[in-house]
């Protein structure tokens, strides 16, 4: 009997302050891995942010390079500026443009062309949302200026309107979108 009890003094368990000193190590741990997965969470909203305000850059540019050629097409021969179409209506863009914000709504002048696709819009190009996440404009200079000759240098900016879950980390976002069409 004297043999079991020391055999049991030997396998004694964990006491309580062992157990709770335990816990809180494995909560120090777990906070620190969500908290991790939080700020991954914040930097993949952002880079989500960006790449669309990137796409909806490209597609302006697209978009005035396609309404170029279409022009150059209709007219024979390479026109002074740019020109687009909308329905029927026409818009000079020439270099020295100034900065020209795309349409925010239905009730803005182009939305038809630059908003999405509706019945009374069919062909709308659909890069502008009615949500309101973000704005886009562009600029045209010549590229004779910027060492680009027979060029036009087109500049699109796209802004983040800090609509909630469109953020992410650093605050709005802004993208730069430089390319040039040739004349």
């Amino acid at each position: 009997m004297l043999q079991q009890v020391k055999r049991l003094e030997r396998e004694r368990g964990a006491s309580l302050v062992e157990v709770l000193v335990a816990l809180l190590i494995l909560m120090v741990i777990m906070v620190g891995v969500l908290a991790l997965f939080s700020s991954a969470l914040i930097s993949d909203r952002s880079a989500e942010a960006r790449s669309e305000l990137a796409f909806k850059a490209q597609q302006v540019v697209e978009t005035l390079r396609m309404e170029n050629a279409i022009a150059k097409r209709s007219a024979g021969s390479l026109p002074p500026a740019l020109s687009a179409s909308i329905t029927g209506q026409v818009f000079p863009i020439s270099a020295g443009t100034s900065f020209l914000d795309l349409p925010e709504g239905p009730d803005d002048s182009y939305w038809g062309f630059w908003g999405p696709p509706t019945s009374n819009a069919p062909n709308a190009m659909g890069i502008m949302s009615k949500d309101g996440r973000y704005s886009l404009g562009y600029q045209i200079t010549d590229g004779n200026t910027s060492g680009n000759p027979g060029m036009w240098v087109i500049t699109v900016t796209a802004r983040s309107r800090g609509v909630k879950g469109y953020v992410g980390a650093g605050g709005l976002k802004v993208v730069r979108y430089v390319s040039t069409i040739a004349k």
